[in-house]
């Protein structure tokens, strides 16, 4: 009986199991819009999945060690609008989308993709998911995230 006792309790230790998380979120698209999308965190990746057809040439696949930076709020969203180039090529619509007040969580996420090339993306998810994937996110990247302080 202590033998079965004990050998639970070593495969319960040195067992490793993925733990995968997944969120309904809005990614932003190509017109500087929010898109539905789900955004998962699995096996050291980030995978964000667009649930629009048009949209599907957007999905991204990121490894966490890829991420070189990760920002929220006012700031994510001044950070992302630099990292997807400058608003002027994109029009007004995108700066007014960019900055409106949202009651959601806004996380933009900076990471090199597969050539090296520096990318961005910005995740708008509901304020009671926003604490867990934030967490998440610190975790697989290493990375803090960059609150902007409020202005007093």
């Amino acid at each position: 009986m202590k033998t079965i006792a004990l050998m639970t309790l070593i495969s319960f230790l040195f067992s490793t199991t993925a733990i995968a998380s997944t969120y309904d979120a809005k990614c932003l698209n190509h017109k500087g819009k929010f898109s539905n999308c789900k955004v998962s965190i699995e096996d050291e990746r980030l995978k964000l999945n667009y649930k629009s057809k048009k949209d599907k040439d957007l999905n991204v696949d990121i490894e966490g060690k890829s991420i070189t930076g990760l920002s929220a709020g006012e700031y994510a969203r001044r950070r992302v609008g630099e990292g997807v180039g400058s608003a002027v090529l994109l029009g007004p619509l995108f700066l007014f989308v960019l900055f409106s007040k949202k009651k959601r969580d806004q996380i933009g996420v900076e990471y090199m993709d597969e050539n090296k090339k520096s990318k961005a993306t910005l995740i708008e998810i509901k304020k009671k998911y926003g604490m867990a994937l934030k967490t998440e996110l610190q975790a697989l990247s290493g990375k803090e995230i960059q609150e902007e302080e409020p202005k007093k």
